[in-house]
């Protein structure tokens, strides 16, 4: 009997060391069998912690020391610190953290007799109960659900007990009776034809005003680096479109326009806004505005729209015997087509002759790029004023149906379009057979010689370019006078001038829709790696097209690799979501450390890439949607799997060039 109890006795113990041994192995190997528990204790041993498979983090507890130096301390294996409570050390030194029932959060000496710091001291988006937030104090809200930032609002209680919202000094506010509503000027605003008048407006007639710790975070149209304060306010000054300018101890100068919104006050902040007002003592003859009272804006208005229907009446009858006295030339039907679209649409622009543009080229010598139609040549202009600038001169020298049909194209799309993210048309050439265009020269090349070179560019300057490329595309789509779809948006179509500022070039491929259209059948366009999936179904095409090729384009923004990478036989647009799916998003940036330690913002491209490249055209956003994603305005939801039914090969995918079907 008592034998048979001992061997009981033996083999339970067999079975609780292997119980044992098995779990151990399990844990190492970084498997945790279902119900395994860990508890806070002072043992070292491996079950103290669960290490991932990778190895690259691990789960457990460890010690928050007290610390002289540094307060309370949380180490490494190795002893290096990862986290302290360090505080003012005249608010003494921290001995204890202690979470209350409440959830205060309480940093204490070690006579516990005072708090050194709480968290309901400090509030930062959340107020929990019996919380109170005292007069000063105010409480931000986060980037986004899931982003722990700050965000663009802050609430703070006044002195009444009531939340305020200030205008800032010379404005007030719009409605009287609604103190939350928006500031306008107390004064008359600066406006750009008192400038064709006199000479240094803003100088004599405005000032500019400080306002502390202020900035606006939207607005910005124009950055100066090294600059000082008095250089910055001379650009604000003698700038008529400038509202205002932030300027702060990074000695860079940012311009801001109308509507300014979103502005803000904060300790936090380090930087100052100097905006425009008008000088106090100035009567209201001493402005050179063209509102004076009401009988003199009347008559005046009478005035404008009188000539203005001569003039009109007299453009249209010198236009109709133009176009008579063209009819009996030998000028082809096509030519008179180009010509006259060309100069109704785009007039001022200078007309060159062939000779003036081979000179300019020095007989076309120096090469800038290839495109589907034409190369483009450097050259440099004499103007009238003896001046000289230098040029980007595009020569169309294909089939001449082909060559017509985009010089049409490009010189009606850039012609009507002003901004500052688009190439700038200078002029053109319509001679016999030769077509040539004349662009604004831009020094620093394409965007794809920028992005896909080592060591990677700057994250920040990635980020503010793929702004500004967005800005660029709704202008084309809802702010034009006629819609404009690109249909080949791509790096190598994106320009970068002094200032690392995109512009959009090349609308050969261009498609303009009437402004009571929203759809449109034609012929395949784009480039492969850039070409939306509706192309190869024979459907109707919209503006998601170029939606599509911007979402790759800002993959590729983000990663810095070639939407097909023909040697690695990658394609991005599923690399990416997959990473994004496994939550691998730092294989994207892979040795990036300036996106690395902005992960949130990585993410929130990544997810605004993978909604744009959609397969479905209504699951995109328009450009509009797009843009206010990547200024933070929107919030970005989870994407969906991009194709979830595929219905063309990669191999078709792939082979899609600037022109492949019908």
């Amino acid at each position: 009997m008592v034998y048979l109890s001992c061997s009981i006795l033996r083999l339970v113990l067999v079975l609780e060391l292997q119980v044992l041994v098995v779990l151990s192995q399990n844990i190492i190997n970084g498997s945790v069998p279902v119900g395994e528990s860990l508890t806070a204790s002072d043992s070292q041993q491996f079950s103290s912690s669960w290490l991932c498979p990778s190895g690259d983090f691990a789960l457990g507890f460890r010690k928050i020391q007290p610390n002289d130096d540094h307060g309370l301390v949380l180490a490494d294996p190795r002893g290096q610190r990862l986290w302290s409570s360090s505080l003012n050390p005249s608010n003494g030194s921290v001995y204890q953290g202690r979470m209350t029932d409440a959830g205060n959060f309480r940093l204490l000496s070690k006579d516990s007799s005072n708090d050194l710091w709480s968290s309901f001291d400090n509030p930062t988006d959340t107020l929990l109960p019996t919380q109170s937030l005292e007069v000063g104090r105010n409480l931000s809200s986060r980037r986004t659900e899931t982003g722990f930032g700050k965000g663009k609002f802050r609430l703070r209680l006044g002195l009444d007990a009531t939340t305020q919202r200030e205008c800032p000094k010379r404005f007030m506010l719009k409605d009287p009776n609604n103190p939350y509503g928006d500031c306008v000027p107390s004064f008359e605003m600066q406006t750009c034809q008192q400038e064709n008048n006199e000479t240094n407006v803003g100088a004599n007639v405005y000032e500019l005003v400080r306002l502390d710790r202020v900035n606006w975070p939207y607005g910005d149209y124009e950055r100066y680096k090294n600059y000082n304060e008095e250089s910055c306010k001379a650009a604000c000054l003698n700038d008529c479109f400038c509202a205002a300018v932030v300027f702060g101890s990074d000695r860079v100068c940012w311009k801001k326009k109308y509507p300014l919104s979103y502005g803000h006050s904060s300790e936090t902040i380090s930087s100052d806004t100097l905006i425009k007002v008008l000088k106090i003592g100035q009567q209201e003859k001493d402005v050179p505005v063209t509102t004076k009272r009401g009988q003199d804006r009347d008559w005046l208005i009478k005035l404008i729209i009188a000539c203005s229907v001569f003039l009109g009446t007299s453009a249209f009858a010198n236009l109709m015997l133009i176009a008579l006295y063209k009819k009996k030339t030998k000028t082809t039907k096509k030519a008179r087509d180009v010509i006259s679209a060309a100069k109704s649409i785009i007039n001022p622009k200078r007309v060159f002759t062939y000779k003036e543009l081979e000179e300019a080229t020095e007989y076309f010598k120096e090469e800038l790029g290839r495109g589907a139609y034409g190369i483009v040549y450097k050259g440099v202009l004499k103007m009238i004023d003896d001046s000289q600038v230098t040029v980007a001169v595009k020569k169309l020298d294909r089939v001449v149906q082909e060559g017509e049909k985009e010089f049409n194209n490009e010189v009606r799309a850039i012609g009507q379009t002003y901004h500052k993210n688009l190439v700038r048309l200078i002029g053109f050439c319509n001679e016999g057979q030769s077509r040539l265009i004349v662009y604004e020269y831009l020094p620093r090349g394409t965007l794809a010689s920028f992005l896909f070179k080592r060591p990677r560019p700057n994250w920040k300057d990635r980020r503010r370019i793929a702004v500004e490329i967005a800005r660029g595309i709704l202008y084309l789509h809802k702010e034009c006078c006629e819609q404009i779809i690109h249909c080949d948006i791509k790096p190598q179509n994106i320009l970068l001038d002094e200032s690392c500022s995109p512009r959009i070039s090349d609308f050969g491929l261009a498609k303009l829709l009437r402004m009571n259209q929203t759809n449109t059948l034609t012929n395949i366009r784009g480039t492969k790696g850039y070409v939306a999936t509706e192309w190869f179904r024979n459907s109707p095409i919209s503006s998601k097209v170029d939606v599509y090729s911007y979402g790759v384009m800002l993959l590729e923004v983000v990663c810095c690799k070639k939407a097909v990478d023909l040697e690695d036989n990658v394609i991005l647009i599923d690399w990416a979501y997959d990473c994004f799916r496994n939550r691998r998003l730092d294989d994207l940036i892979e040795d990036d450390l300036e996106a690395v330690e902005d992960m949130e913002m990585v993410e929130r491209y990544v997810k605004i890439g993978i909604w744009c490249i959609q397969e479905e055209p209504r699951m995109r956003p328009n450009m509009r949607t797009v843009t206010q994603m990547l200024e933070g305005v929107a919030q970005v939801h989870e994407p969906p799997n991009p194709s979830p039914y595929s219905i063309f090969s990669c191999e078709e995918y792939l082979s899609c060039g600037p022109v492949s079907r019908v």
